[in-house]
């Protein structure tokens, strides 16, 4: 065998430098492959990034115009009617998926604050005005007295999970929101809120525009109400886009009041070998915007699917011929492989398993008894040894075959088994006699229960073909350190204390099969 390793190593060590020109080849012939293919991949590419920009333009004109327009239907009918601002708003977003939620803020003096909240009370029991915390826990939280409030007074969808932005005050909540929500009163056009989370858990940002009531006080220091577009980010891209493989890109306000913070960040890196293979393009294009101008930046790495396969039909053609040579070869060393160990296995199975019932036989029974002394000897333990014989077996082959006495032996180390502990071992070692193993145990109760399980184990009879047979045992235990330290020493004495048992129990006979 070691001679056969050696020539199958010297082999290998012989064709290994073909398969390594052979991979060679490969890497090379696709590498050139695909580098043909990289200024068309490149032009697609600036291509690709151009339409992007271009959807997310025409996305946030979109959002622009439909807030002008809430705004200016808001507008008609001092006060707003906010049962025909919510049938035009959710017709909106019917037809537009990307305008995700319109609210309206109220601008509320200090002086107003409690007469608004009765208000509002009678269509939603729980408003009042109130704060948020968006960098903490995330939820409610009071606010103060302040000079005046804009808070939310209409959301559409009305979802019952949203009903706590109600009453939100835009004005005193949070830095970015009111930044936007001044700079929209005093612009005449929308204006978008730094991104944050969301409460929904997602990120996006906010787009304000003032409401100027028809036939209102010209006068008036600031708008009345507020139109709210809030607005995903995620719904600025195409839906493809965001698992596209091998993407990378980042939307952000320019604008000199916008914060470092992404609108979306997107980061489908290519895995293997396109990772390294492939090169990574570059593009970076200004969208402009009313409500904010945005800058994105999209990052691109081509993988095998962006390749025209037609320029790569001969290295492909290589590629499976030399695949097919390799698997063969690779075939056929795993079948020699599986064969030796097979016949390993089998050699094993042979020298330490008895062939009739499968268990352990007295080659491995003494391998585990001497492990288990040896352990008892550092862990300070015990071990039992209980050696058994089945009264009255040559009867059995006498009066109904071997093969009936064959069954017989088969069944009982099957029970055997069932009956003790997964780290415990039952051996047959010869004809009809048993040795169990416990290679550790605690007390001298141990060795009277094994006795116990053993004899309730053959209280019921066999089932042996067409006929049941009731067979009794005998067993003899000894033990380590108290009966002898080695492996000899504790079978003969378990040994003998098994014959005194089987003295004791002349009386036994074997029962007549029950048909």
């Amino acid at each position: 065998m070691d001679l056969d390793i050696s020539s199958r190593t010297a082999f290998a060590r012989q064709v290994a430098p073909l398969y390594l020109f052979w991979g060679l080849l490969i890497s090379v012939g696709a590498y050139l492959g695909i580098a043909s293919e990289y200024t068309h991949l490149e032009h697609s590419f600036t291509r690709q990034a151009e339409r992007i920009a271009q959807q997310i333009g025409r996305t946030s004109k979109t959002q622009e115009v439909a807030l002008e327009g809430f705004a200016q239907f808001l507008s008609l009918s001092p006060p707003p009617d906010f049962d025909s601002a919510r049938q035009y708003a959710s017709t909106l977003r019917q037809h537009y998926p990307e305008l995700y939620m319109f609210e309206i803020a109220e601008r509320v003096e200090a002086a107003e604050r409690n007469p608004h909240e009765q208000q509002q009370q009678s269509v939603t029991p729980d408003y009042h005005i109130h704060g948020f915390n968006f960098t903490g826990d995330r939820h409610k939280a009071t606010t103060g007295q302040h000079t005046q409030y804009y808070p939310i007074v209409f959301i559409e969808p009305a979802l019952p999970e949203l009903t706590d932005l109600l009453g939100l005050d835009l004005l005193n909540s949070s830095t970015p929101l009111s930044d936007a929500l001044n700079r929209s009163l005093l612009l005449g056009h929308p204006v978008s809120s730094a991104p944050f989370q969301l409460l929904e858990n997602e990120r996006g940002f906010v787009m304000f525009r003032a409401v100027h009531l028809k036939n209102s006080n010209p006068n008036a220091e600031q708008p009345q109400y507020t139109a709210i577009l809030v607005v995903r980010s995620s719904d600025l891209l195409p839906k493809a886009l965001l698992k596209q493989p091998g993407i990378s890109l980042s939307l952000r306000f320019t604008t000199p009041f916008a914060s470092l913070e992404p609108l979306i960040e997107i980061d489908t890196p290519r895995q293997g070998l396109e990772k390294w293979l492939f090169p990574t393009f570059r593009h970076a294009i200004n969208i402009s915007s009313l409500s904010g101008p945005i800058l994105l930046n999209v990052n691109y790495q081509p993988g095998w699917e962006d390749v025209d396969i037609t320029h790569l039909i001969t290295v492909s053609a290589l590629l499976l011929i030399i695949t097919l040579i390799a698997l063969r070869n690779i075939r056929g060393s795993i079948r020699s492989q599986k064969a030796d160990l097979t016949h390993q296995l089998a050699l094993y199975h042979q020298a330490n398993y008895d062939n009739l019932t499968h268990l352990p036989n007295t080659n491995l029974l003494m391998d585990r008894l001497e492990q288990s002394i040896k352990h008892a000897q550092r862990n300070h333990v015990r071990v039992m040894i209980g050696f058994l014989d089945l009264d009255h077996f040559k009867s059995v082959n006498d009066r109904w075959g071997h093969d009936t006495g064959d069954q017989l032996l088969q069944q009982v180390g099957q029970r055997l088994e069932g009956i003790l502990r997964q780290q415990d071992t039952v051996s047959r070692i010869h004809g009809d006699e048993f040795i169990i193993l416990m290679p550790s145990i605690n007390d001298d109760m141990q060795a009277e229960h094994l006795k116990a399980k053993v004899l309730q184990a053959f209280a019921q009879p066999f089932s042996l073909g067409q006929f049941e047979l009731s067979v009794g045992c005998s067993i003899g235990i000894s033990t380590y350190p108290e009966d002898g330290c080695e492996p000899e020493e504790l079978i003969a004495l378990a040994d003998q204390r098994m014959y005194a048992f089987k003295r004791k129990q002349r009386t036994t006979k074997i029962a007549a099969p029950a048909r």
